[in-house]
């Protein structure tokens, strides 16, 4: 992931790693940049009419306010994500 910081006027980037993953349901990953750690767990859940993605984060800033910067923005970058992910296999929202 890549965020955009205000403050350091620039993208920082997040180097991720997977640490736990039982496909397709369950993947846990640690990523690490110079302005945070960030621990995040993604887990699908069947429904009736198809599945449901739950995520969870933890972020431990290195930089002041970075957690508060990651939590206001985090869901426009999972909406973009989903969003990249949707047209790479072709679903029609």
């Amino acid at each position: 992931i890549e965020l955009p910081i205000p403050f350091v006027n620039r993208t920082i980037p997040v180097k991720t790693e997977d640490v736990s993953r039982e496909e397709p349901r369950y993947v846990k990953f640690v990523g690490r940049s110079s302005a945070m750690r960030v621990t995040g767990e993604h887990t699908i859940e069947e429904t009736d009419s198809g599945c449901k993605l739950h995520n969870r984060f933890i972020v431990e800033g290195r930089v002041p306010g970075i957690e508060r910067y990651f939590k206001k923005h985090l869901d426009d970058e999972l909406t973009n994500l989903e969003t990249e992910l949707q047209e790479e296999v072709g679903v029609v929202s």
